[in-house]
Formats: C-alpha cells, structure tokens, sequence
C-alpha cells in the first residue's frame, strides 16, 4: 500500500465508512490523480465500493484522465470511426455511430480492470 497518513490507513482498512470518512478517501483519491479503479486496485479496495461513495456524494469533479491523441487528418475518413489501444496490448475498435453514453459506460467498465 502506498503511503498515506496513518488516519486514512486506518479509515481504508475499516468495513464501514462515516461520510467524513468517506469524503476523505474520495479526497485522497482525487490528489493521486489516479482512476478510481487504479486506486483501489493499490490500496486493496472494492472498487464498487469508491464508485457507490462518488456517486452518494455527488462528485462530479473526479478526475477524468486522458491523453491527448494527435490525429492526422489526412489518413481520416468518416467512416474510419475509432481504435483505441489499450494496456496489455488490447485494441478497442468503435465503429460509426456508437453513441457517446454507451461509450462513455464501456470506457468506465475498462478503467476499472
């Protein structure tokens, strides 16, 4: 486990979270900067368990990483639609016309692998 102040080591190893305890965790998340699911993987966590604690206190400023793709136009069709490379080598192809919403709950289900 990385280290953190011994308080919150003791508020992550505990079975049930106050809402101060809570947003205290959801706190230290967010000053990682790491995705949800990479934090708890580190710090042995349900990653349910710090989407239900985002998602009770409203959070809308979690942090949403990406990385900035240069494109070149030339070699774009509109038709082409997308092709993501992933970790461990896997490839995500998205075709013309998959709606953004659905796209959006398939990236939230592979950030938390």
């Amino acid at each position: 486990m990385a280290t953190l102040g011994s308080e919150l080591e003791r508020i992550l190893k505990l079975r049930r979270w106050t809402e101060a305890q809570g947003s205290a965790v959801l706190a230290e998340m967010r000053r990682s900067g790491l995705p949800l699911g990479k934090f708890a993987k580190r710090h042995h966590l349900n990653r349910q368990r710090l989407h239900r604690w985002a998602h009770a206190s409203n959070s809308k400023d979690l942090p949403i990483l990406f990385e900035e793709v240069p494109v070149d136009a030339a070699r774009v069709s509109s038709d082409a639609g997308l092709e993501l490379r992933l970790d461990a080598g896997r490839v995500l192809k998205i075709g013309v016309g998959f709606d953004e919403p659905s796209l959006r709950r398939l990236l939230a289900v592979l950030e938390g692998c």
